[in-house]
C-alpha cells in the first residue's frame, strides 16, 4: 500500500512538473515580440528593444532587410506583431494589401537622403558628378528599398535624359538593403551612392555630399504600425514606448531627425 501511494505521489510529481513545463513554454511564447523592419533602422531599433524588453519582460525578435523584402515575408509567413519600414512608401504599401491597422500608424523619425562616398574620394561633389566622374555607382534595389525609389526619383528631378542614362549606365550594384549600400560605400568597393545621410555615423569610411532640399525633394518617414496578424497585446505597448522620450533620445543619440531637431 505504502508503495502504491509512493508511485502515485511520484507520478503527480512528474504530472505537475509537466504541466508547469508546458505553461512555462506557452508563456514564453506570449512574451516574444516579432517586428519586421527596414534595415535603415537598426542602429537605433536594437537599443529600443534591449530597453523594452527589461522593462516589460518581452523578448522583441526584429527581422531586418529591404522593407519591401520583410514586407513580403511578413505576408507569406502570415506572422508579425509590428512593421517598421524605412519610409512612407511600403507603410503605404502594407495599408493598400490591408496588413496592417492604418489608424495605428506611427510617425518616428525623418531620413535625408544624400550622396555618400568614400572618405577618400574627393572627385564627387554633385549630383552631376554621378554621370560624369564615377564609374561605379550604387543604388538599392527599388523595388523593395526605399532608398532605391529615392535615388530615381533624385535623378530623375535633378538630371537631364543624358545624365540620367549615363548614371543608370555606371549602376553597379542595385543592393537589397540600405546597410548593404552602407557597407559597400565603406569598402570603396563603389564610387558613389545614393543612401541616406545619417550613414556617417554608421562607418568613419563613409562621407556625406548633402543635398539641397529642393534637389532630393523629401525625406523619408519612418513609421510603425500594429500588423494585422498580431494577437499579442504587447505589440500595442511597444508602439506607445515607441513615443517615450527614452526612444526620442535614443534616435537623437544616433542621428536620426525628429521632429524639433537640427539635424
Amino acid at each position: 500500500m505504502e508503495k502504491r501511494r509512493m508511485i502515485i505521489n511520484y507520478m503527480l510529481i512528474i504530472f505537475i512538473g509537466v504541466i508547469l513545463f508546458l505553461f512555462s513554454i506557452n508563456k514564453k511564447e506570449k512574451e516574444e515580440l516579432l517586428i519586421f523592419s527596414g534595415a535603415a533602422n537598426k542602429k537605433w531599433l536594437d537599443e529600443v528593444c534591449k530597453i523594452f524588453g527589461e522593462i516589460y519582460g518581452v523578448r522583441a525578435n526584429v527581422v531586418y532587410g529591404g522593407s519591401g523584402y520583410v514586407l513580403s515575408q511578413m505576408i507569406l509567413s502570415k506572422r508579425g506583431d509590428v512593421y517598421i519600414p524605412g519610409t512612407s512608401d511600403f507603410m503605404n504599401l502594407a495599408v493598400k494589401k490591408d496588413v496592417v491597422y492604418k489608424d495605428k500608424i506611427l510617425d518616428i523619425a525623418y531620413l535625408e537622403p544624400a550622396i555618400v562616398v568614400h572618405v577618400s574620394n574627393s572627385s564627387i561633389r554633385n549630383l552631376k558628378d554621378l554621370a560624369y566622374k564615377a564609374k561605379r555607382i550604387c543604388i538599392s534595389n527599388p523595388e523593395n528599398v526605399c532608398l532605391g525609389k529615392y535615388a530615381l526619383k533624385i535623378f530623375e528631378k535633378n538630371l537631364n535624359e543624358t545624365e540620367r542614362k549615363l548614371v543608370i549606365s555606371k549602376i553597379s550594384v542595385y543592393a537589397e538593403s540600405c546597410e548593404k549600400v552602407a557597407t559597400l560605400v565603406a569598402l570603396n568597393a563603389v564610387d558613389a551612392a545614393i543612401g541616406w545621410s545619417v550613414f556617417q555615423y554608421w562607418d568613419k569610411n563613409i562621407k556625406v555630399i548633402k543635398l539641397r532640399e529642393e534637389e532630393f525633394g523629401e525625406y523619408g518617414v519612418i513609421q510603425a504600425a500594429i500588423c494585422k496578424y498580431s494577437k499579442n497585446k504587447r505589440a500595442y505597448d511597444f508602439l506607445n514606448f515607441l513615443k517615450t522620450n527614452t526612444v526620442k533620445n535614443i534616435l537623437i543619440k544616433n542621428h536620426y531627425i525628429i521632429e524639433g531637431s537640427s539635424e
